[in-house]
């Protein structure tokens, strides 16, 4: 009992900056009337993490990491792949940024197309990503190759269909998040515990980065051939909210469970305490999910877009500033990254420079978006230098923090990112504007983290108590 209270207030303490922050702008914007049913709807993403936080590492990541573990010691390549494909296509399902992502962008592309295409990208790129563990292929080449071809395919996708190549730019952006970031992990972990040569803490890392551009790839393939749409949807009531996710969240959680048991059928008949564990894990996972998706859609977009309307853009980087750092607080996928970083390394790479990353990474992010609104400018201005600048950082960047900082690309921009960001934006500019931002957040730390390792001395981002120098030696 006394950890479930630690756990539920520093869950409360983390929520306490964004909604004072808020509540105050909504003050003075004349939103009282409206502010109600916003902190309804919080309370429900609030409950939600702090029922995530209960179940996630010992069902998302546990699960994970024992399957990864069984496909691997089974030395077959063909189940491997079909395994990696068919979990990473269930499990994005089971993603609850999806189902926000989709809610945002229904007015453009239906519901199962977007569901379906991403699902698929993003079965295809964790096949690729424990492909190229098991392989032992260097990151560089990965993530050099991965996005020479992203900004080609964009670049060809934008000529006849920009608009998808906005939506992608912010879908593949914020799609890994509750479920599939801890999956992810617990997939890379697993293999980094089958093997035991020297680059297995190495490789433990950019799994998260690499399922992160499937979503973006599978959209702009689908630009080719798909034109976005204008689409008249009904919004629902919270309660319909509630109903619809908790069905809709239930068709893909009890096949997941029942997969479960089957595939550990021997294992967990000699230990069944270990499946119910995992069970109640599971159903805190499940109604987490579904209470988040439930707040979110249900009044967190709307009243954020509300509030982007009532915002003049001369206060908007100064907000934005104010809105990213109180957010980071709150992203579970920040933080679950973050652990898994200190953990695999064995602390060699500290808070502090993990903090101070990702921060100046979101601060620069936000800035950037908010001068591309206010002066008009175009995204390519920004991401064709700022990739270039990775790239080429890359060649000269330790594989340890390329990965670090591949997946925290992946990991940095989450539920409240789509949920209140987004729809922020589209309150303050017009709808051409405001899509595509969300690539630049996750851009900058692909820069930042990688310049930083090269230029700060060793000891200012390592453990001096740590005998790991071959880990973090640059």
């Amino acid at each position: 009992m006394k950890e479930l209270f630690k756990k539920f207030s520093m869950n409360l303490l983390r929520f306490i900056p964004f909604t004072m922050l808020v509540i105050t702008i909504s003050l003075l914007s004349g939103l009282r009337n409206n502010l109600p049913s916003f902190l309804v709807a919080l309370s429900f993403v609030f409950l939600g993490v702090f029922m995530f936080d209960l179940g996630a590492k010992e069902f998302s990541s546990k699960v994970a990491s024992e399957l990864s573990k069984t496909i691997v010691i089974k030395k077959n390549l063909v189940l491997l792949i079909m395994v990696a494909f068919l979990l990473g296509l269930v499990i994005a399902v089971f993603e609850p940024n999806m189902w926000v992502m989709s809610h945002f962008l229904n007015n453009f592309i239906q519901e199962w197309v977007f569901v379906l295409s991403v699902s698929i990208g993003i079965g295809i790129a964790l096949t690729i990503a424990l492909l190229r563990v098991v392989f032992r292929v260097s990151i560089k080449s990965v993530f050099i190759v991965f996005y020479i071809s992203l900004l080609i395919i964009a670049l060809i996708t934008s000529i006849r269909n920009p608009t998808m190549v906005l939506l992608a730019f912010d879908a593949g952006g914020v799609i890994p998040g509750l479920i599939l970031i801890p999956f992810v992990i617990g997939f890379s972990v697993g293999i980094t515990k089958v093997r035991s040569d020297k680059t297995a803490i190495s490789d433990a890392f950019g799994m998260v980065g690499i399922v992160a551009i499937g979503p973006m790839l599978s959209l702009l393939v689908l630009g080719l051939f798909y034109q976005v749409e204008n689409i008249e949807r009904t919004p629902l009531s919270v309660v319909e909210y509630l109903v619809y996710y908790l069905i809709l969240m239930a068709i893909v959680f009890i096949p997941m469970m029942l997969a479960y048991l089957l595939i550990n059928y021997k294992s967990l008949k000699q230990n069944k305490q270990h499946f119910i564990k995992r069970l109640i894990a599971g159903i805190y996972t499940y109604v987490g999910v579904v209470l988040v998706l439930t707040g979110i859609n249900g009044g967190i977009i709307d009243f954020a877009e509300l509030l982007g309307e009532k915002i003049s853009l001369t206060w908007m980087p100064l907000l934005m500033v104010g809105l990213g750092l109180s957010i980071v607080l709150i992203e579970p996928s920040i933080r679950i990254l973050r652990h898994h970083i200190i953990d695999i390394t064995a602390g060699a790479i500290n808070k502090r420079f993990l903090y101070i990353s990702i921060i100046i990474s979101l601060l620069l992010a936000l800035l950037f978006i908010s001068m591309r609104i206010i002066f008009n400018i175009s995204i390519w201005w920004i991401i064709i230098p700022g990739y270039v600048m990775a790239i080429v950082l890359s060649l000269f960047s330790k594989d340890l923090f390329l990965s670090i900082a591949f997946d925290t690309a992946g990991a940095i921009s989450g539920l409240l990112s789509v949920g209140f960001i987004l729809p922020f934006l589209m309150g303050i500019t017009p709808m051409e504007n405001a899509i595509g931002n969300i690539i630049i957040i996750q851009l900058m730390p692909l820069i930042i983290i990688q310049l930083l390792a090269l230029i700060m001395k060793k000891r200012s981002y390592s453990a001096t108590d740590v005998g790991v120098d071959d880990i973090i030696d640059i």
